[in-house]
């Protein structure tokens, strides 16, 4: 397992989702995997831009309903093996170093 893993909650906001995931590929520190949460069922979107990246350390997650902000971001509390875990909005983006 990576050391970190980065929680990505989305909802039909395309051209930010790519942003940020642009900005975690340009990253120093290599090391961790993201899981996408895609709150929107309908929206094929997500699964399709990470297919065509072709970057094995990103899982999509397509939610079976639209679970709202509030529960999306609880489900990054679930247990896993990654070290640390962290939240990175579809509408924000890290800057590659600082």
């Amino acid at each position: 397992m990576a050391t970190v893993k980065v929680f990505i909650p989305t909802y039909r906001r395309h051209a930010l989702l790519k942003r940020s995931i642009r900005s975690l590929q340009a990253q120093i520190f290599k090391d961790w995997v993201a899981e996408i949460h895609n709150d929107d069922p309908e929206d094929e979107f997500p699964s399709a831009f990470i297919n065509s990246i072709g970057d094995s350390r990103f899982t999509v997650n397509n939610h079976r309903y639209n679970l709202g902000a509030v529960a999306s971001f609880n489900l990054m509390y679930k247990p896993t093996d990654a070290t640390y875990v962290c939240l990175l909005e579809d509408d924000n983006w890290w800057e590659e170093s600082w």
